[in-house]
């Protein structure tokens, strides 16, 4: 019998008045944990919870939360990936939400699991804040698990920079050490500092993603994924000029040579097009063991408002996603195999459609 999950909190905190209309992150990977996966999200203004899928952006004053079979990953605009454990409640702050924030980000986590990995320094400071004390972010990569009598942070790279709840200085993570933070902590206690070599480093995060259950999706972090549903949503990006009429959008799906397709077209056609409810339909590709159909508000698919891959040559806007506000939207369809990659030389077709103000 599998143990409850431990539910935790995000609380993304950021004073720059600048972010309000820029995203500050984007949902890269969602994965099930004996159940299909599903994720939500409500933005400011919003009495409901919609569904959130791959790709979906998060603003200032959004939520997102997993539900108990659901583990993700996002990624930060400030830099950096973060996959989180199920039950997970994520909430993006702007600074009237928060007194005495400095120009930083702020994640308060209350318990669960948390591994972050960055290629490269934050474009801003960040700091997350558990029920042992708070952590400077310095590092590349590390964890931390949040349980209700401690807080355990491993560095795997770089340095995480310590304090205890009063802001007291402890000190400085280095990749290796597992820091022990007691969350009522005596004052006779003495910090609880283990030293690991690599090979035992190596074994630590393990372990952890085990505990964690974050196994699935550290392929999303680590940058190494060629056949997964987010190495597709990663590649969209580099499908630039494409021409947005039936049977002339088709180009690369890898973005390594930009233009037509050697292979021909395929037609794409909507139908009952409404707030919800709208039929995508495209034509049968030989080969192709099923589809990943990507809906967007934007020509350059930055933000995405509803993502699946189906083996049918249909699909349809659900009732679980935000309703589509009046004015043109984008979807692409790009055929796949069997394990998710794209068939060689055919790519992605493209087109439009119209919400009208009067439906």
């Amino acid at each position: 019998m599998r143990k409850p999950a431990l539910a935790w909190l995000l609380l993304i905190c950021s004073p720059a008045a600048g972010w309000a209309e820029e995203p500050v992150l984007r949902l890269i990977n969602i994965q099930g944990v004996g159940a299909a996966p599903h994720m939500q999200r409500r933005a400011a203004g919003d009495s409901k919870w919609y569904q959130a899928f791959l790709g979906t952006e998060g603003y200032l004053a959004d939520h997102f939360k997993t539900d108990a079979q659901t583990v993700a990953a996002l990624e930060f605009a400030i830099g950096g990936r973060v996959a989180i454990s199920r039950d997970t409640e994520i909430e993006v702050l702007s600074e009237r939400s928060v007194n005495a924030i400095s120009a930083s980000q702020r994640v308060l986590m209350r318990s669960g699991h948390l591994w972050m990995r960055s290629a490269r320094p934050l474009a801003r400071p960040l700091e997350i804040q558990t029920n042992g004390g708070t952590l400077g972010i310095k590092g590349t990569e590390f964890t931390v698990e949040a349980l209700p009598d401690q807080t355990q942070v491993a560095v795997m790279e770089g340095a995480v920079e310590v304090k205890d709840l009063q802001a007291k200085y402890l000190g400085v993570a280095q990749a290796g050490d597992v820091y022990h933070l007691k969350t009522n902590p005596k004052p006779e206690d003495v910090l609880a500092v283990e030293h690991l070599d690599p090979n035992q480093m190596q074994g630590y995060k393990e372990s952890f993603l085990l505990r964690a259950e974050l196994a699935s999706i550290r392929q999303s972090l680590e940058q190494s994924a060629r056949t997964h549903l987010n190495e597709l949503m990663q590649k969209l990006e580099g499908l630039k000029g494409v021409d947005e009429h039936v049977n002339r959008g088709m180009v690369e799906p890898f973005g390594a040579a930009i233009g037509m397709s050697p292979s021909g077209g395929f037609a794409l056609s909507t139908r009952n097009t409404s707030p919800l409810g709208t039929t995508f339909a495209w034509d049968n590709v030989p080969g192709a063991d099923g589809y990943v159909i990507f809906v967007s508000d934007t020509a350059q698919f930055n933000n995405i408002l509803f993502s699946d891959r189906v083996r049918d040559t249909r699909a349809v806007y659900p009732e679980t996603a935000r309703p589509l506000k009046p004015g043109r939207y984008y979807w692409r369809i790009i055929p796949v195999g069997n394990n998710d990659q794209v068939l060689e030389g055919v790519g992605a077709a493209q087109s439009t459609f119209e919400i009208s103000a009067t439906q």
